[in-house]
């Protein structure tokens, strides 16, 4: 569960990046 939630979060950081590159644009 830990594990779970630790790759959800780093999933959601991933997404948010991208998001921000994308809004440099």
């Amino acid at each position: 569960m830990h594990y779970t939630m630790f790759h959800f979060m780093h999933h959601t950081a991933t997404l948010k990046v991208y998001h921000v590159i994308w809004s440099s644009f």
